[in-house]
C-alpha cells in the first residue's frame, strides 16, 4: 500500500477493504462506511461515487481512482484526531494531577517522619546505663552516674592506697619496745603517756596504738592532752597530764622518775610530759639522735611490712613501736587480674618507704610512691593525666578524698570514711578488691552494649528512610505511614531488648580468678618494686601544695638510707641548688613548725 499514489487506478474485489480514499469509476457495489460513519446500513457506490479508505466493499468488483492516500485519508485524520485529543490537557485533568502528586509527597513524608524519629538512637545509651548501674549494684558496686561507668573500660592506671584498701585497715600493734632504764620510767608509765597522746589522734595508727594500750593497762580511764598538733606525714605532739591515777597501783611508793616535771618544779603535784610520737624525721627535727641500733631494730620491721614509730618523752627516745596492717587475702589476684587486663598498677602511700616495698612485694606491684602526702597524690594523679592517660584513683582515707575527686574514675571502699565515699565516683560495698576489676570489666560489657545498641539503630534508619520515602516504588515497595510508626516502635523496643542482656551479666567469682592466675602469679622480689620518695624530681607544685610539702619532698625521710634509685636521682641535683633548696625550706620549716596545726584526721606516719 505504501506504493500507492494519488490518481493510481485500484481495483477491489467484494469484501475487500478500500485502501484509499477514491471515486469510483467502473462498477456497482454496497459499501459497510460502519466504521467512519457510523451508518448501520450499506451504502449503494456506483461510478462517480465516493469511497472511504477503511471501508468494506460488501459485493461486486470495482474500479477506484486513489484521491487520498497515506495519512490524507479520512481514517488517517481521524486517528490523528483522537491521538491529539488523547495528548492534550485539559483543566480538569492537572487538578486531579496535582492533588495526586500533593497525596503521595504527604503521605511518604508522614512515613518517613514515623520511621525517622530517633527514639531508638535516643535510647541506645541511657537504657544500657541503666541496666549497667542496677547490675553493678547488686554485684556489690554502687556506681554514681553513668559517666564513670563510660569511663570505667578506658582506664589505663589504677592507683591504690595501701591502709584500709590494699591492708585491711584495722592495724595491730605487734611490739612496743621500752628504750630506757625501767628505774628512770616504768613500761606501764609510758603507756600510759603514750595512750593518752594518741587518744586525741583520728589516724588508724593512733587507734590502734590507743586501744593497745588500754588493753596492756586495763583501763578505760587515760590522763589529758592539751596543745595537741599532728603534721601530716610525720607525727603528733602535745603535752600529756594526769597519769599518775593509772600508774599508782603499780608504784605506790610514788617516788619521782627521771623525766617529767612538775608544775611547781618541787617534784610533787601532777607532772606534765612533752610528748613527740612518730617517724624518724619528725624525731631529728625536734633535735633528737636516732642511734644505729634502733634504726636497725625499725628497719627489721618495715622489711616485714610493718610501720615502726618512735616515742619521746621530755626530749628523750623512750620506745618504738611496730604496728601491722594485714594485707587483704584478694589483693594479690585483684592486681595480677588487672595487670593482665593490661592496666598499670600503681601503690600510693604515706607510710615509709620500707614498708611500703614489702607490702608490694607481697601483692604484686611494680611501681610505689611512699612517704607522700595528700597534696602530692593529688599531683600524681595530674601528671598520669597530663600524659594522657585515664586513671582510676581507689582510697578510703579523708586524706584520699583530693585524688578520689580529681582522678578520671574515683573508687572508694564502702568502710571507708564518708568524705572519700562522696568525693569518689564508685563505691564497693563489700570492701572486696576484686569489685575493682569487676567495675571495668562491666564498664566494657555496657560500653560494647551501647555500642550494638547504636549500630542497630543507624541500620534501621539508614534501611528505613529511603523505603519510606518512596525511593524503592518502582519495584513495589511501599510503606504506609501505620507500617512506619510500627517500624519505629519496634526499633525501640529491640534497643531496650538488647540492653536488658546486661542483666544476664555475673560478676566473676572467686573462683574463676584464680583458675586464670594459676600457675601464673609469681611473687616479686625486693629488687623488682621501683620505690619512689614522695614525688621524687619530676613533681611540679601544684596550687595545693604547701611550703611544708615541698620541704617533705625535697629532704625526703632523711634517714640517711636511700635506696639505689633516690641516691641516682639525688645526684642530679647540683650540690649548690641542694644547698639553697635546703636552706630556703628549713626557713619555712622554723617559722611554720609553731603555727600550722593540721587536722588530726589527716596525719600520715
Amino acid at each position: 500500500m505504501e506504493l500507492v499514489q494519488r490518481g493510481d487506478i485500484i481495483k477491489v474485489v467484494p469484501g475487500g477493504k478500500f485502501p484509499v480514499d477514491g471515486k469510483v469509476l467502473e462498477g456497482n457495489t454496497m459499501a459497510d462506511e460502519s466504521l467512519i460513519t457510523g451508518e448501520a446500513m450499506p451504502v449503494t457506490k456506483k461510478p462517480g461515487s465516493i469511497v472511504i479508505a477503511g471501508s468494506i466493499n460488501a459485493h461486486g468488483s470495482v474500479l477506484i481512482k486513489a484521491t487520498h492516500v497515506g495519512n490524507d485519508t479520512t481514517l488517517a485524520q481521524i486517528v490523528r484526531l483522537v491521538e491529539e485529543a488523547q495528548m492534550s490537557k485539559n483543566p480538569n485533568k492537572h487538578i486531579s494531577q496535582t492533588e495526586v502528586i500533593i497525596r503521595f509527597a504527604f503521605q511518604t513524608s508522614i512515613t518517613v517522619l514515623c520511621i525517622a524519629c530517633p527514639c531508638s538512637l535516643g535510647l541506645a545509651t541511657p537504657t544500657a546505663v541503666m541496666v549497667g548501674t542496677g547490675v553493678a549494684a547488686q554485684n556489690g558496686v554502687l556506681i554514681k552516674g553513668g559517666k564513670p561507668l563510660e569511663m570505667a573500660h578506658k582506664i589505663k592506671t589504677v592507683m591504690f592506697d595501701k591502709t584500709g584498701t590494699i591492708t585491711h585497715g584495722v592495724p595491730r600493734v605487734m611490739r612496743f619496745l621500752l628504750l630506757v632504764d625501767m628505774v628512770t620510767l616504768s613500761l606501764r608509765k609510758v603507756l600510759a603517756v603514750v595512750g593518752t597522746a594518741e587518744a586525741s589522734s583520728e589516724h588508724p595508727l593512733g587507734v590502734a596504738v590507743t586501744k593497745y594500750c588500754k588493753e596492756e593497762l586495763g583501763t578505760e580511764t587515760l590522763g589529758y592532752c592539751t596543745d595537741f598538733q599532728a603534721v601530716p606525714g610525720c607525727g603528733i605532739g602535745c603535752k600529756v597530764s594526769n597519769v599518775e591515777s593509772i600508774v599508782a597501783h603499780s608504784d605506790p611508793t610514788g617516788r619521782p622518775n627521771g623525766v617529767g616535771n612538775s608544775p611547781t618544779g618541787k617534784g610533787t603535784g601532777p607532772q606534765t610530759f612533752s610528748v613527740l610520737i612518730g617517724n624518724r624525721e619528725w624525731m631529728r627535727r625536734n633535735g633528737l639522735t636516732i642511734s644505729s641500733e634502733i634504726s636497725d631494730a625499725m628497719t627489721d620491721h618495715e622489711m616485714k611490712g610493718q610501720t615502726a614509730i618512735l616515742v619521746a618523752i621530755d626530749g628523750v627516745l623512750c620506745g618504738m613501736i611496730a604496728i601491722a596492717d594485714a594485707v587483704k587475702p584478694e589483693a594479690a589476684l585483684a592486681i595480677y587480674t588487672l595487670k593482665s587486663m593490661g592496666v598499670d598498677v600503681v601503690l600510693i602511700t604515706g607510710d615509709n618507704r620500707k614498708t611500703a616495698r614489702a607490702i608490694a612485694t607481697q601483692v604484686g606491684i611494680n611501681k610505689v610512691f611512699a612517704e607522700v602526702l595528700p597534696s602530692h597524690k593529688v599531683a600524681k594523679v595530674q601528671e598520669l593525666q597530663n600524659e594522657g592517660k585515664k586513671v582510676a584513683m581507689v582510697g578510703d582515707g579523708v586524706n584520699d578524698s583530693p585524688a578520689l575527686a580529681q582522678a578520671d574514675v574515683g573508687i572508694a571502699i564502702g568502710t571507708g570514711t564518708d568524705v572519700a565515699i562522696e568525693a569518689a565516683d564508685v563505691v564497693l560495698i563489700r570492701n572486696d578488691l576484686l569489685d575493682v576489676v569487676a567495675s571495668i570489666h562491666l564498664s566494657k560489657r555496657t560500653v560494647r552494649r551501647i555500642r550494638v545498641n547504636l549500630v542497630l539503630a543507624l541500620i534501621y534508619n539508614m534501611v528505613g528512610i529511603p523505603i519510606a520515602a518512596g525511593v524503592f516504588m518502582p519495584i513495589g515497595i511501599v510503606l504506609q505511614p501505620w507500617m512506619g510508626s510500627a517500624a519505629m516502635a519496634a526499633s525501640s523496643v529491640s534497643v531496650v531488648l538488647s540492653s536488658l542482656q546486661l542483666k544476664c551479666y555475673r560478676k566473676p567469682d572467686l573462683e574463676r580468678y584464680e583458675a586464670q592466675a594459676h600457675g601464673r602469679m609469681k611473687p616479686l622480689t625486693a629488687s623488682q618494686v621501683s620505690v619512689h620518695v614522695g614525688m621524687d624530681d619530676r613533681r611540679r607544685d601544684s596550687p595545693r601544695a604547701t611550703s611544708w610539702d615541698q620541704h617533705l619532698e625535697i629532704v625526703g625521710d632523711g634517714d640517711g638510707n636511700d635506696d639505689d634509685e633516690g641516691r641516682r636521682k639525688k645526684k642530679q641535683l647540683s650540690e649548690k641548688g641542694k644547698k639553697l633548696l635546703k636552706a630556703l625550706c628549713s626557713a619555712i620549716l622554723t617559722w611554720s613548725a609553731s603555727s600550722i596545726s593540721a587536722p588530726s584526721s589527716f596525719l600520715l606516719y
